[in-house]
């Protein structure tokens, strides 16, 4: 059942990527989906096997500091406003 929720976990932090791309409210979605996914991957943890956890790590940090707008640390997309 670990696995189960493991994969889960992964399969979750992996589409949240695909919200991180779109600017404003998509990509705020999706940094929320990716916390999610890594709550969820906690439950995952056995006895000293963190390989679920530390795959939704991986996925989940590259998402929210290269990927996703709310947080990119290099060049942001420009949102151009009509009035």
């Amino acid at each position: 059942m670990k696995s189960v929720i493991g994969w889960l976990a992964i399969v979750l932090a992996t589409l949240s990527v695909a919200t991180s791309f779109v600017p404003g409210a998509m990509s705020l979605i999706g940094l929320l989906t990716s916390l999610g996914a890594l709550i969820i991957s906690l439950s995952s943890i056995t006895k000293g096997k963190k390989v679920y956890f530390n795959i939704t790590l991986i996925i989940v940090v590259i998402g929210l500091f290269f990927i996703n707008d709310v947080l990119r640390q290099g060049h942001r997309i420009k949102k151009h406003l009509k009035t």
